[in-house]
């Protein structure tokens, strides 16, 4: 029945979203990305550093192709799945609980606990946010690690068990790089309610927490092997150091305790800018050191309670630490920890209601009856503001409307706003583009995207100012310098567009529009230089009309008349529709025709004289 109230609650907060478009990250990691377009070969497996969760985008893609509708659901799925693995998780933790009470609402307790964690605000992003399934994936394979090992406690088949155990922890650390930390959630947990002493663990588990820290290495090959994929928007940066985020931080986690209690004023990409004044670093650098301090101490005189702490603090840790990321702040990344909060919250409660019925005699029910009723108008209403920010992710529009509103000093959320209302409302976009420019005038992207709005207009000369600006940040950009490149050659400029167009094959030398504008480029001037870009454009796309037709004019310019007409043959074979390489074709092949007919007329002796009846013959 606990079971049956979380999937039922998880679907009427996301009973709405299975339409929702793919939003932020999500058309380039999904819809552009041909890694997870199909199941073999496995490109997903070395696409990034998490194959577990392109994995899974990959068995959406072949299932049902882009339709939203599957990744929705499986995100639904994957969502309640792990709210009833942290049910069991909480109720047989209370199993084992030496007071009495406890385990007589361990049910109770669980339940609350699962419930609140799986409606609340929070969650939304990890679930509605269709690319975020990578967190909620590794959630649910944590919650599994600890679980596993919960059952084996108990399990006639322990070592069974603890191989589920081990198997996901893998899985996890395959899905994201947060899931470092299992192998000391589960250790710590053992401690704090399984072993009596450390040497009952060496004694007993010591093979169990060997392979669960074997996982350490798997993730460490992945990290070192996908190392260029931490570059980009969501990677690691060298424009912070680990000492400004650190600092930054205890703002970042203190905001997110404030989101458990209340939530509101949530917002997709907040832009947490660095923090420098000693007031903004004092203040809630104390509460972190005060909660931190706590643990401690609770590791000494309450063991059990400090596990609260740790399972917060270790999970955040790879986030939340030194290492610098790019955003400073997620709140999908309180996926997994919010649980200790909400456990605190409804142990509480429990305390709470204790305290109640022993001081009044004629209360009838007891704590783990009352508990229920006290949580569930909690539990309606976080299912009601959770339904209504869902709403936020409806479109790419309503969402960076969402984050322009609440993080204004945002730049990035100017410029996906102007991006999702260019096509109806141009003017408005330009609004954006401009305005993210000034937040941050050396944001390269805006100066592309701006860029190539203007040039859609027909502005090339704002445009390739922008562009100008945009390679003076990020010179490597390709989509900027083969914009650039276009962009010259529609203004006319052959000679500027040509240096681009080489600069443009040093970044990728498999262009083959680059190639062939190239070919066509030194036509004249460099014949045997203009063979080798068609050629290569050819090799690139076998299936290129344009570079066929150019090679086939080099050739017949070279007196190669037969690998003429061949190339010919192959670009009409291309492009049948072209009535252009169709005439190219006849063309060729009329003279080739007549230089062969002139030809046997000259070298053919006379016709010899036939009598009447060799005529007639």
């Amino acid at each position: 029945m606990a079971v049956c109230l979380l999937v039922l609650a998880v679907t009427a907060v996301y009973c709405r979203t299975t339409s929702y478009p793919l939003v932020f990250d999500g058309p380039p990691k999904i819809a552009e990305n041909e890694a997870v377009h199909q199941l073999w070969p496995p490109e997903w497996l070395f696409y990034d550093r998490r194959p577990v969760a392109y994995f899974t985008f990959a068995i959406n893609h072949a299932l049902g192709g882009l339709d939203v509708r599957g990744y929705h659901l499986v995100n639904i799925a994957i969502h309640a799945a792990a709210a009833s693995v942290l049910f069991g998780i909480v109720r047989r933790t209370f199993d084992r609980c030496e007071r009495e009470e406890y385990r007589d609402a361990a049910s109770a307790l669980a339940l609350c606990t699962a419930l609140l964690w799986a409606v609340h605000p929070l969650q939304t992003q990890a679930v509605t946010y269709v690319v975020q399934r990578i967190e909620a994936l590794m959630g649910l394979l944590f919650l599994a690690t600890l679980y596993g090992f919960l059952r084996a406690l108990d399990s006639r088949r322990p070592r069974l068990w603890l191989a589920v155990s081990v198997v996901c922890c893998y899985l996890a650390a395959a899905t994201k790089e947060v899931a470092a930390a299992a192998p000391l959630v589960v250790l710590w947990y053992d401690r704090a309610f399984v072993a009596a002493t450390w040497w009952e663990i060496i004694r007993r588990r010591t093979g169990y927490y060997l392979a669960l820290a074997g996982s350490w290495g798997m993730l460490a090959f992945l990290v070192i092997t996908r190392w260029s994929s931490y570059g980009g928007q969501a990677g690691l940066v060298d424009k912070l150091t680990p000492w400004e985020y650190l600092r930054s931080q205890p703002s970042v986690l203190v905001h997110y305790l404030r989101l458990t209690l209340w939530p509101r004023g949530q917002c997709l990409d907040y832009d947490w800018q660095v923090v420098d004044s000693p007031a903004a670093i004092v203040a809630p650098g104390l509460v972190i050191v005060g909660l931190l301090g706590l643990t401690g101490w609770a590791v000494f005189r309450r063991p059990q309670l400090s596990f609260v702490g740790g399972w917060f603090f270790l999970i955040l840790a790879p986030t939340s630490s030194v290492v610098p990321i790019v955003d400073l702040a997620f709140e999908h990344r309180m996926y997994l920890p919010l649980a200790a909060p909400i456990a605190l919250l409804v142990v509480s409660g429990f305390e709470l209601l204790r305290l109640i019925t022993s001081s009044r005699k004629e209360v009838r029910f007891q704590p783990a009856d009352l508990l229920l009723w006290m949580f569930a108008p909690l539990v309606v209403v976080l299912i009601c503001v959770s339904h209504l920010r869902t709403g936020v992710y409806a479109s790419e529009e309503s969402v960076w409307r969402d984050v322009a509103a609440k993080a204004p000093e945002n730049p990035r959320g100017y410029l996906n706003l102007a991006t999702s209302v260019a096509e109806e409302n141009p003017v408005e976009a330009r609004r954006c583009y401009e305005t993210a420019l000034r937040l941050d005038a050396e944001y390269a992207l805006a100066h592309y995207n701006f860029g190539t709005f203007l040039a859609q207009r027909g502005e090339l000369d704002l445009a390739l100012e922008h562009f100008d600006d945009a390679l003076a940040v990020w010179p490597d950009h390709f989509p900027t310098n083969r914009a650039r490149a276009v962009l010259l050659l529609k203004r006319g400029d052959r000679e500027q567009a040509a240096s681009q167009f080489e600069r443009v094959l040093q970044l990728d030398p498999l262009d083959r529009e680059a190639h062939e504008f190239l070919g066509a480029y030194y036509r004249l001037s460099a014949p045997s230089r203009a063979a080798r870009h068609f050629r290569a454009a050819i090799q690139i796309a076998p299936d290129s009309s344009r570079a066929h037709t150019g090679l086939a004019a080099l050739l017949w310019r070279g007196g190669d008349r037969s690998g003429a007409i061949d190339h010919y043959r192959l670009a009409a074979r291309a492009a049948p529709e072209d009535p252009r390489m169709q005439r190219n074709l006849a063309q060729a092949a009329a003279a080739v025709a007549a230089e062969n007919g002139a030809k046997w007329e000259k070298e053919s002796p006379p016709p010899a004289k036939l009598d009447s009846d060799a005529q007639n013959r």
